[in-house]
C-alpha cells in the first residue's frame, strides 16, 4: 500500500494493484481509514505524480475534506 499524507489532516492510499484505495483522517486514537475503491485510479495517479513516476499534466480530483470544527487537542 502506498500512502500520501497531507500534514496532520488528510491521507490517500492505494494498493499495488490499483484496486483498493481510500481516505484517511486523524481520529481520537490515531489515523482512521475508510475504503473507497471508486477512487483507486485517481489515488494511484496522484501518488504517481507525487513520487515523480508520472508527469503532472492534469488535475486529480479526490474527495478530501478537513474538519475544522473541532478544537485542537491539549
Amino acid at each position: 500500500v502506498r500512502t500520501l499524507y497531507w500534514g496532520l489532516g488528510q491521507a490517500i492510499y492505494v494498493d499495488a494493484q490499483g484496486r483498493t484505495a481510500g481516505i484517511g483522517h486523524p481520529g481520537p486514537s490515531g489515523w482512521e481509514f475508510t475504503n473507497d475503491p471508486d477512487i483507486a485510479d485517481d489515488a494511484q495517479r496522484l501518488i504517481d505524480i507525487y513520487e515523480g513516476n508520472s508527469d503532472a499534466i492534469e488535475f486529480v480530483s479526490l474527495p478530501v475534506a478537513i474538519d475544522t470544527s473541532k478544537e485542537p487537542a491539549r
